[in-house]
């Protein structure tokens, strides 16, 4: 196992990953989101978590983003609502958003 730390960008091989910290709860943790670049191309992910402003570098003109929305506007602890992720997509700029919801996964198409 490799522990990585928050905003710190680790290699493997040709794979560059960077951990971003994220908002849930204070059971366990860290808890962690990941921006990972390979062959020019950038994929960040970010399961559970509240609004933070880490989402912005995390996500910043990413190829996919890849996004819990786990309500559309209703603030639930822990969780990020659809409404907060769209108040800020202008300064993440992704190229696309992959929303997942209660396990299921929605795209932009």
């Amino acid at each position: 196992m490799i522990a990585l730390k928050p905003e710190e960008r680790s290699s493997f091989g040709a794979i560059d990953v960077t951990s971003y910290p994220v908002v849930h709860g204070e059971s366990g943790g860290p808890h962690l989101a990941y921006r990972i670049e390979a062959q020019g191309r950038v994929i960040a992910y970010s399961a559970d978590t509240e609004w933070t402003e880490a989402l912005v570098p995390l996500a910043r003109d990413a190829d996919l983003f890849i996004a819990e929305a786990y309500t559309y506007d209703k603030p639930v602890k822990n969780h990020l609502s659809l409404a907060a992720l769209e108040a800020r997509l202008a300064d993440i700029r992704p190229k696309r958003l992959i929303l997942t919801i209660w396990g299921m996964t929605c795209w932009d198409g």
